[in-house]
């Protein structure tokens, strides 16, 4: 994005009065997207359809703006090959880490699964071509390279203990493709993990790959769709319903389960299964129980190919080759009480407390406004590049859904989608509602204080313990609410918004700010890929540069994630495909 959008503060957003045309159109999109989403599984309506890829491909066109060419002058291009070489040293671990293991087990029947495939295949001549050719193009030292691979190598001792364990659970369950009792198996390992589910072994399939488990019920909503289930005793399907119920279920603290999002907790299981798993895998208990949580999810038979390569190639390797779980465990807090303690740290580097927006003199308290601001405004500055590392990684997961697509067109059908740009790399209708989604889980704090008396309760009990009385706290905390009612209103309003400004600019609000950065990374993925696409790098042991793609934009945002998510659409542009030219022709 261009600088005035890559600036640190989130409330005051100066852009060119040229973009109202472009705020507008993103605008029309983000409401009728949401349109179309309140329909359901029906989906667009045809002129619903057309409407929104008339106003992508204008968007699409009108983007070109957001592309600053000077957004990484202040990264020499030593960085960024370092950056580009830690991402082929990912990419050559890719297959190993993602589906590792004997096989993939699956006796849901995945149509798209078995056919995805890594762009590299390890082998000790394939290492030694990429080494080569890395040294080659980008003038690293091999002495160097391997000490880049050296720490690729300690980080990825989080797939190393997810494969041990998974290896574990199928020593424990004896999960093998010929094995001579697979269902009672797979059966056996679901009640392990889910002792109060009500179903039998016909119920329950499984996908098994290297660092996840799905299991696959037949269910829509809270009802199983096979025959037996209607001739179920009230008392049966009740309880099935509310097993159901717990699994469509969605609490914050299921955030710090990323990638799965399941309502599994791990240390609420038998503690000799725990110790048995431990065993095996060479591992604490404890780490059994944190890594099971973060493994195991359950999924709707008849949707199994709708989630299961987003989830395998496209979230996987976040959690375990990189650390995108660390921005969802800290997501899954925002929806704590906020307290007086509440500390963050303001743009000149002083520290501030939400206790010290409250003036004591006495037993009286006022609000000092400006100092809430303050903090409102960079407790947000905090909170909203975290809660939005999730709309990067969900545009990466589509990114990766996507090149099944890309190279099997003839199974397109098997591979379902609710987005309406299903045949494009980048899903912007997805992207702009987990944007605002997203930016939700930011402001959740706030807006849960404002609206729960309970919450406003404790920060009064708060400050009648400081010695104030409960008149003038009282006052005082209604001050705050409306303080923030008036930002939420314009600065943090769940919807983009702009406003003119003398010498030819708009203001925008928080939203819109974020929305325009993800319009313009959607651009660069959807122009880069089809370079990318036009690249053959038949010198090469590589089937093509998507999976380069996903991993070098999330190798680069993590290098700074509150700078860098605001370009990784220049990176993508003019850093990354000129990087991935050089190493297909091996000029330097």
């Amino acid at each position: 994005m261009p600088p005035v959008q890559n600036e640190p503060s989130w409330f005051e957003h100066l852009v060119p009065s040229g973009w109202r045309a472009v705020l507008e159109d993103l605008r029309g999109f983000i409401d009728l997207q949401e349109e179309v989403r309140g329909r359901g599984e029906s989906g667009a309506l045809p002129e619903q359809q057309d409407r929104l890829i008339e106003l992508h491909d204008r968007l699409l066109s009108q983007s070109a703006a957001l592309l600053d060419p000077d957004a990484l002058a202040d990264l020499p291009d030593s960085t960024l090959h370092r950056l580009f070489a830690r991402s082929v040293l990912l990419l050559v671990r890719f297959e190993e880490c993602v589906a590792a293991g004997p096989e993939v087990l699956d006796t849901a029947g995945s149509q798209t699964l078995r056919f995805y495939r890594a762009d590299f295949d390890r082998s000790t001549a394939g290492l030694r071509a990429i080494h080569d050719r890395l040294e080659q193009t980008l003038g690293i030292p091999r002495s160097e390279l391997r000490d880049i691979e050296d720490d690729v190598d300690r980080e990825l001792a989080d797939v190393r203990r997810k494969q041990a364990l998974v290896t574990a659970i199928r020593e424990e369950f004896v999960l093998y493709r010929d094995g001579p009792e697979l269902r009672d198996a797979v059966y056996k390992l679901f009640r392990a993990l889910y002792p109060d589910a009500p179903l039998l072994p016909e119920d329950v399939e499984l996908v098994l790959t290297g660092t996840l488990i799905f299991f696959c019920l037949p269910f829509k909503g809270e009802e199983l769709t096979t025959a037996r289930f209607h001739a179920l005793s009230h008392s049966e399907r009740r309880a099935i319903q509310e097993f159901l119920r717990k699994v469509n279920r969605f609490k914050q603290e299921q955030f710090s389960h990323f990638p799965v999002f399941g309502f599994l907790k791990g240390e609420t299981l038998d503690r000799g299964l725990l110790e048995r798993l431990a065993a095996r895998a060479g591992l604490e208990p404890r780490e059994v129980a944190r890594e099971i949580t973060r493994i195991v999810t359950i999924l709707p038979l008849a949707k199994v190919d709708e989630y299961v390569v987003h989830d395998v190639w496209g979230h996987s390797w976040q959690a375990s080759m990189l650390c995108f779980e660390k921005m969802y465990e800290e997501m899954a807090r925002y929806a704590d009480p906020l307290e007086l303690a509440e500390s963050v740290e303001l743009p000149d580097g002083e520290k501030m407390c939400f206790g010290d927006c409250f003036r004591q003199a006495g037993s009286e308290v006022t609000l000092d406004e400006a100092k809430f601001r303050r903090f409102v405004n960079a407790e947000l500055a905090e909170r909203l590049p975290v809660a939005l590392t999730a709309v990067l990684a969900e545009i990466m997961a589509d990114v990766a859904e996507y090149k099944f697509l890309a190279l099997h067109p003839d199974q397109a059908e098997a591979m379902p989608s609710s987005s309406v740009f299903k045949f494009c790399p980048s899903k912007l209708d997805l992207t702009l509602h987990d944007a605002t989604f997203y930016f939700s889980q930011a402001t959740k704090v706030f807006r849960l204080w404002a609206e729960h008396v309970p919450r406003r309760q404790k920060t009064r009990d708060e400050l009648v313990r400081r010695g104030v009385t409960p008149e003038a706290a009282e006052a005082a905390v209604e001050r705050a609410v409306a303080v923030w009612q008036e930002l939420a209103a314009w600065n943090y309003a769940p919807q983009p918004l702009w406003q003119p400004e003398p010498h030819g600019r708009l203001r925008v609000n928080a939203l819109a700010h974020a929305a325009l950065n993800f319009l313009g990374l959607h651009r660069a993925i959807v122009q880069t890929h089809r370079r990318l696409s036009e690249l053959r790098p038949e010198s090469l042991p590589l089937r093509g540069f998507r999976d380069l793609l996903i991993i070098a934009a999330s190798v680069f945002f993590e290098a700074d994630r509150p700078r860098n998510l605001w370009r990784v659409d220049e990176f993508l542009s003019l850093k990354f495909l000129p990087l991935c030219q050089r190493l297909e022709g091996g000029r330097p």
